[in-house]
C-alpha cells in the first residue's frame, strides 16, 4: 500500500501540469517511452490489490474521454488521504458515504458560474449578448474566402449573379436605420451610395467575410494552443487539421473520427496533414512498382482470402477461424474456389483488394499477373476509417461481394515524402477519396521523429490533445486551467455553511483535495504569479467526470474491508489468502 502510494505521488509530481517528463520503461528486450498515466501504470508490475482497482478505473476513463487521466489519478489520491485523515478524528465512513457525492455534486452544479462556452469566446459568437448571432456566419465564412479573392473565376459568376437585384436601395429605405428622415448623409452622398456598382457591392461583401474567417482562424489557433497543456509540438497539425475539417463542412466541430495517424520516423519538420488515409504496407513486390491508380475498382474484405478460412459471428471480442482436415480438402474443391475467386475479380474489373487477413498463394499469384493492387494484413481500424467515408459495410468473403460493394471513387498512389529517400521495407499508401461525405472525410496526420521510442509516445499524446479539442467543441464547455478551477471550487466550499458539524468535517476534507491540487501545481511552477497567469482551460466534461470517478473510488475503497484471493496466478499470491485490508 505505502509503495503503491509513493509512486502514484511520484507519477502526479511528473504528469500534472504543463511540464511532464518521459519515463523510460524497460522489459527484458521490450524497451518504450511513456508519457501518459495509464500506460505507465499499466507497465509497472504493483504488487497491491488496489493497482487492480486503479488501473480498472483509470482505463475506463481513458477509454471514453481520452483525457484529464491525471486529474481523476490526482483527486483520488488527494481525497483519499483527507477522507483517512477524517476518519482518523471520528467521522464514520458511513456519513462519508453520505454527505460526500452530494456536496461535490454541488460544486458541480455551480460551475457553470465560471464556464466558459467555446462558441462565444472562440468560434465566432464575439458578442455573447446577441444570442441570435449563430456560429454558421462565421462557418460559411471558410466558404466564401476560398471563392474570393482565391478563385477569380467565381468572383465573375458572383457578379453576374447579382446583376439583376438593387440590393442597396431597397436595404437603404426599407431598414429603419438608412431611412431618409433618420439619415446623416447628404443627398450627394446617398446618390454615390444608390450608384454603387454591383461589382463593388461583392467586393465589399467578400472583404467583411474574408475579414471573419481569419478572425475565426485566429481564434481557432488560439483555443488549440490553449489547450495544448504543454504539448506545443502538436498545435499546428492540429489546428490545420481542423481548418481543413471547417473549410469542407457545415460546422465548426472538430471531429476526431475524421483523423488517423502515420507515424514515420523522419525528422519532426516533415509532420504535415494530408487529405485522404496514409498508410505503411509489407508487401515487398509492390517497391518497385509506379504505383498511381486514377480509378479505383476496390473492395474491402474484412477476413482472409483462402479455401480453409471459415468466418463465425461478427463479434468485435471474438475471432473463430476453422481449418479443415487434410482428408477433408480435396485438390479438385480447392482449385474450384480459386477459379471462382479469379472470375469474380475479372467479371468486376477488380484493380484494388483491401483486406483485414491473409491471402491464399494462388489468388496473390493472380492478383500480381493481372495488375491488381492486393494489400493483406490491414488494420481494421484503418479499413473501418474508408469504409465510413465511402459509406460501404466491407465484405466477409470474398466470394459473397457483389457489384454493389465495389467501390470506384478511390485514387491510389505512393506516398514519397517530398521525394525523401526511405528504407526498402518501408512503402506507403496514400489513398484519397473523391467526392466523400463531409461529414466522414478523412485527414491523415503524418507524425515524425527520428527516435522511434518517442515517436509512439508522442502519437498517444497527441491524441490525448485531439480529445481534449473534439470535446471542448462538442460539449461547448470550458474550465480555466492551471488550477484555478480547483481553486475556486475550494473557495465557493469555504463560503457554503454546513447544516452540522459531521458534514462541515466532510466538506473540508473536499475542500482540501482542491487546494492541495492547486498548490502542487504553485509548488512544481515555483512560481505562484505563473499560474496564476495561465491562460490555459480545460475541457469541462472530462473534468467532472474525472472528478465523479476519483470520489466513487474512494468511497469504494473506504467500503471495502476484507481481500479474498482464490486461484490467482499471481506470484504475489502463493496460496490461497483471505486477508484484512
Amino acid at each position: 500500500m505505502l509503495q503503491l502510494k509513493q509512486l502514484i505521488g511520484s507519477i502526479i509530481s511528473s504528469y500534472l501540469g504543463p511540464y511532464k517528463s518521459n519515463k523510460l520503461v524497460v522489459e527484458a528486450k521490450d524497451t518504450c517511452m511513456i508519457k501518459c498515466p495509464v500506460l505507465l501504470l499499466q507497465k509497472i508490475d504493483i504488487k497491491d490489490h488496489l493497482s487492480y482497482l486503479i488501473e480498472e478505473t483509470l482505463n475506463s476513463h481513458h477509454e471514453q474521454y481520452g483525457c484529464s487521466s491525471i486529474s481523476l489519478l490526482t483527486m483520488w489520491y488527494l481525497w483519499n488521504e483527507e477522507f483517512h485523515i477524517a476518519l482518523q478524528e471520528g467521522c464514520e465512513i458511513t456519513d462519508i458515504v453520505e454527505h460526500s457525492q452530494n456536496i461535490l455534486e454541488l460544486v458541480i452544479s455551480h460551475l457553470s458560474d465560471i464556464a466558459i462556452l467555446c462558441d462565444e469566446t472562440f468560434l465566432g459568437r464575439q458578442d455573447k449578448n446577441n444570442k441570435s448571432l449563430q456560429i454558421q456566419n462565421s462557418e460559411s465564412s471558410f466558404c466564401l474566402s476560398r471563392r474570393h479573392p482565391f478563385d477569380k473565376s467565381s468572383e465573375k459568376s458572383g457578379i453576374s449573379q447579382n446583376s439583376s437585384n438593387k440590393i442597396p436601395i431597397g436595404v437603404q429605405y426599407s431598414s429603419r436605420h438608412f431611412s431618409p428622415s433618420q439619415s446623416h448623409y447628404t443627398v450627394g452622398e446617398q446618390e454615390g451610395l444608390v450608384h454603387k456598382t454591383d461589382e463593388e457591392i461583392y467586393e465589399n461583401n467578400c472583404h467583411e467575410k474574408y475579414s471573419q474567417t481569419e478572425t475565426l482562424k485566429c481564434s481557432m489557433k488560439s483555443l488549440v494552443e490553449k489547450l495544448s497543456h504543454g504539448a506545443a509540438e502538436f498545435t499546428d497539425l492540429i489546428y490545420n487539421a481542423w481548418t481543413n475539417q471547417v473549410e469542407t463542412s457545415n460546422s465548426v466541430k472538430f471531429n476526431i473520427d475524421g483523423i488517423v495517424i502515420c507515424p514515420v520516423t523522419l525528422p519532426s519538420s516533415y509532420s504535415t496533414v494530408v487529405d485522404g488515409l496514409i498508410f505503411k504496407s509489407n508487401v515487398r513486390y509492390l517497391h518497385d512498382q509506379d504505383l498511381n491508380i486514377e480509378k479505383s475498382r476496390a473492395l474491402i474484405i474484412k477476413g482472409s482470402i483462402a479455401f480453409e478460412y471459415a468466418h463465425l459471428g461478427y463479434s468485435e471480442d471474438v475471432c473463430v477461424t476453422l481449418k479443415k482436415s487434410p482428408e477433408e480438402l480435396e485438390v479438385s474443391a480447392k482449385d474450384g474456389w480459386i477459379r471462382k475467386c479469379c472470375d469474380l475479380l475479372l467479371d468486376f474489373e477488380i484493380n484494388c483488394l483491401f483486406l483485414t487477413g491473409e491471402v491464399d498463394p494462388a489468388i496473390s499469384s493472380f492478383c500480381s499477373s493481372n495488375s491488381i493492387f492486393l494489400l493483406p494484413c490491414i488494420s481494421w481500424t484503418l479499413l473501418q476509417d474508408l469504409c465510413v467515408s465511402v459509406n460501404e459495410s466491407p465484405c466477409v468473403y470474398l466470394l459473397e461481394c457483389d457489384h454493389e460493394n465495389v467501390i470506384s471513387n478511390l485514387t491510389i498512389k505512393k506516398w514519397d515524402f517530398e521525394h525523401v529517400e526511405m528504407r526498402d521495407e518501408d512503402f506507403y499508401v496514400h489513398i484519397t477519396i473523391s467526392n466523400p461525405e463531409e461529414a466522414k472525410k478523412i485527414y491523415t496526420i503524418v507524425l515524425c521523429h527520428p527516435n522511434q521510442l518517442l515517436l509512439t509516445s508522442q502519437e498517444h499524446q497527441f491524441w490525448h490533445m485531439a480529445s481534449r479539442l473534439h470535446l471542448a467543441t462538442k460539449g461547448n464547455k470550458l474550465l480555466p486551467g492551471g488550477g484555478k478551477t480547483e481553486k475556486w471550487c475550494f473557495d465557493f466550499l469555504q463560503k457554503c455553511p454546513a447544516r452540522n458539524d459531521t458534514r462541515e468535517r466532510i466538506k473540508l476534507a473536499i475542500q482540501r483535495g482542491f487546494l492541495n491540487y492547486f498548490e502542487i501545481l504553485l509548488e512544481k511552477t515555483d512560481c505562484s504569479n505563473e499560474i496564476c497567469t495561465e491562460e490555459s482551460v480545460d475541457e469541462m466534461q472530462s473534468k467532472i467526470q474525472a472528478w465523479r470517478s476519483a470520489m466513487a473510488l474512494v468511497l469504494v475503497l473506504l467500503q471495502c474491508d476484507c481481500l479474498i484471493v482464490n486461484g490467482c496466478d499471481d506470484p504475489i499470491f502463493d496460496q490461497n489468502l483471505i486477508g484484512l485490508l
